[in-house]
This record gives structure tokens, sequence and C-alpha cells, in this order.
């Protein structure tokens, strides 16, 4: 992804390598961060997730982990999201810090275009992506996963505070998810996407009106693998793995010809 950046840049854009692998461009813009930038700025640190700039620099609001059109959409601003220590948060809590640059960005990429697509319902996203293909959507996802895991660091392992006051994300090795961060912030840095970085991904209609409601989000960290369910809109993927799954499972996954339940969705995510 990187060298393809670059075949698409350097005729147009003066860049430089830094001493710690690192490319900028000649307005100090990060377009890469390499593996030791990104634990120790953005991981570690408290700068820009998207950009990478300093907080002391520039003004930083909140930015919804799960975007906020989504939780007016379906009421969920008072209700629970739980964690992988059976905690709970409010989703109108559940927010990361961001430089208020790249939350607009994000909100004019992402969330305007999104929303809207959502909200003709499941033919009209199937034919976007049939005529667009997963890009936008398979980006999205791929940012929503950092956010959750980035949020992680705030968020305390043991319920008892006597067992040890370690947050969630000090058990996570954060190199492992530089590619996924690469992928969530190639809308900020131009960069081409070369079709073998596209994971499995998955668009199945759901169905609604069930007792488990008409919106579900989980992730798994250790597979790399996102489920967002939007009323009758599902969406599943494996962010990192090159369509694996979808190559080993789609005999069985071409057999499904109608709208799946809740648990359903879970069975496939699993």
């Amino acid at each position: 992804m990187i060298v393809s950046f670059l075949e698409r840049r350097k005729a147009t854009v003066r860049i430089q390598k830094t001493e710690d692998g690192s490319i900028v461009d000649e307005n100090a813009r990060v377009l890469y961060f390499s593996i030791e930038r990104f634990v120790r700025d953005i991981c570690d640190g408290d700068c820009c997730f998207i950009c990478g700039v300093d907080p002391a620099t520039i003004a930083f609001n909140d930015e919804h982990v799960i975007p906020d059109w989504i939780l007016r959409k379906f009421d969920l601003h008072s209700t629970r999201i739980t964690f992988a220590n059976r905690a709970g948060l409010t989703y109108d809590r559940y927010k990361i810090p961001c430089c208020g640059t790249c939350n607009a960005l994000m909100s004019s990429v992402f969330e305007t275009p999104i929303s809207e697509l959502v909200a003709d319902g499941y033919p009209a996203v199937a034919d976007h992506v049939k005529r667009e293909g997963p890009w936008i959507l398979f980006k999205w996802l791929n940012l929503i996963f950092f956010k959750t895991h980035l949020k992680d660091r705030k968020l305390r392992f043991h319920l008892d505070s006597r067992e040890g006051s370690e947050k969630i994300a000090d058990f996570y090795y954060w190199e492992e998810l530089h590619h996924i961060h690469c992928i969530a912030r190639s809308f900020y840095t131009g960069a081409r996407l070369d079709p073998t970085v596209l994971g499995s991904f998955l668009i199945f209609p759901a169905k609604t009106g069930t007792p488990f409601g008409d919106f579900d989000y989980r992730d798994m960290y250790a597979g790399r693998t996102v489920l967002l369910r939007l009323g009758e809109i599902g969406l599943l993927s494996v962010l990192n793995d090159s369509c694996a799954a979808w190559n080993l499972l789609k005999g069985d996954l071409q057999r499904i010809g109608g709208p799946l339940s809740p648990s359903q969705f879970k069975e496939i995510f699993a």
C-alpha cells in the first residue's frame, strides 16, 4: 500500500522519510505512520488518531465511537454497550478525542454518505456495493474497529480495583493494529488501496422487529472481525484476512436465501 501511495504521489508532492520510518509531505502531514510512531503517538500518546497532530497545537473535540447518526436512528444514547470485562457504558459517553478538523472530515467522507445510503434500505446498499464496490463501507468498519480498541485504553480490565489497575488495552499488542489503522485513515492520506488489501466483506438482509432489537455491534479483537447490524442491513467483515474467510465459507454462505436473524448473524460472526 505504501508503494502504491508513493507511485501516485511522488510526481506532484514532495515527501520525505523521517528517522523513525514515517513518511511526511512538505506540509508535515503524516502520510504513513511507522509502527514506532504509530505506537508512540497514537496508541500510547494523545495525538489525533487520524492526522497525528498534538492536542496542544489545535482544538480537539470528542468523536463518537459508534457514529452519532446511528445512536439517533436507533435511540441508543442512553443504552449501555458491554465490554470484554462485562462492564458497560452508555453510548452517549462512548467517545474518544479527535482534532476538530479530522472529526469534520470523517463526517463528510463517511457519516453523511453512509447514513443517507442506509436510510434507503438494504436494496440501495447492496446495489451500491455491486456498482461501486465495498470500499467506503470496508474503510468505515476498519475505522470503527480501531476506535473501539483505542477507547479500551481508558477502560478498566478488572471490575474490582483490588485485583489491579490495568486497562483492557494493556493486554493489546498495538503493532497488530497498524495495518487496520492504515486502512482506516486512507481517506486522509489519499492512499490507493490494492484489491488484495480487502478483507472478507459480507452484506446480508437482516430480520427486524425481533426481541433483540434492530441494532447490534460486535467485534473480535483476536480475529479482527466486525459485525454491524443496522435495521434490515447486516455487515460482517474480517478486516485483515485478504478474503480468506470468504473463500473458505463461500459455498455455505451463498446458500443463504433470505434475511438473517440476530442469532444467525452472531453465528456467522463467530
